[in-house]
């Protein structure tokens, strides 16, 4: 219960899901990787439904890595717009936005975590 799609809340054990099941998933992935992958992109909905919107900075780096590599940009875009910048590695944030356009979430990120809102223009 965990992650529970029935519910509307937040994860119940936030604490548990970052620690230690994160750390098994991501230990694992010595083989092909796919459960993993799998963990990360079942992150996405609750973020997105603003449910999970702090995500430790290491979790939402291989998140948003494991984007890009599949090409998601869009869906990168979206979990940042979605997320508590305060938590994020802002210069992974700000590279991926330039790198790939995502000029909505460069001007989340600048706004909200930066307190600039003049750069971006």
């Amino acid at each position: 219960r965990v992650l529970d799609a029935h519910h509307g809340s937040r994860p119940e054990r936030e604490d548990l899901l970052f620690n230690e099941i994160f750390e098994r998933f991501r230990d694992y992935q010595a083989g092909s990787g796919s459960a993993f992958r799998a963990f990360l992109e079942l992150l996405e909905p609750y973020i997105l439904a603003d449910r999970l919107p702090v995500v430790p900075p290491s979790v939402m780096r291989h998140l948003l890595d494991h984007f890009e590599a599949r090409g998601w940009h869009a869906r990168i875009e979206q979990v940042i717009l979605h997320s508590h910048v305060a938590t994020m590695d802002i210069d992974h944030v700000v590279r991926l936005c330039k790198a790939h356009g995502l000029y909505s979430a460069l001007i989340h990120v600048y706004a909200n975590g930066l307190r600039d809102h003049m750069t971006p223009i």
